[in-house]
């Protein structure tokens, strides 16, 4: 069997809980970003675009980057943008800091959360970045 050798962008991580983060957040990711008509093909099996079958149900995924300042969280969130767009160049990465969506006004901050869900799923698909939470 051949092995295919992927160019994706190298990211160096020190440590052995490191390369284990970034596993977990390539699983969680990365594949269903990427590949989500292989697995629909396996949730649904391989006539289901035709069958009509089942209602199309959207991959989402997410993840919380938790740690303290300067411990890399947005450059380990930027890579895995980068990863996926040179596996899908149709994905993009939406930055955003969280201190832009806070007003002083009532309902506002509410109404430009509304606004950036609503411009993420328009930009679909997409790895939303919150900066700053």
């Amino acid at each position: 069997a051949m092995v295919k050798k992927t160019s994706h962008p190298q990211l160096t991580l020190f440590g052995d809980q490191a390369r284990s983060a970034w596993e977990r957040l390539e699983n969680m990711i990365i594949h269903p970003l990427c590949r989500s008509a292989e697995l629909e093909e396996l949730l649904y099996g391989k006539d289901s675009r035709c069958s009509g079958r089942h209602e199309s149900k959207v991959v989402c995924a997410g993840a919380l980057l938790v740690g303290s300042t300067g411990t890399g969280k947005s450059t380990l969130a930027r890579h895995c943008a980068a990863v996926a767009a040179s596996i899908n160049p149709s994905i993009k990465l939406l930055t955003v800091s969280c201190t832009s969506l806070v007003h002083k006004e009532v309902g506002a901050s509410e109404r430009a959360l509304k606004h950036l869900f609503r411009a993420a799923k328009s930009s679909a698909p997409c790895v939303l970045l919150l900066e700053g939470i």
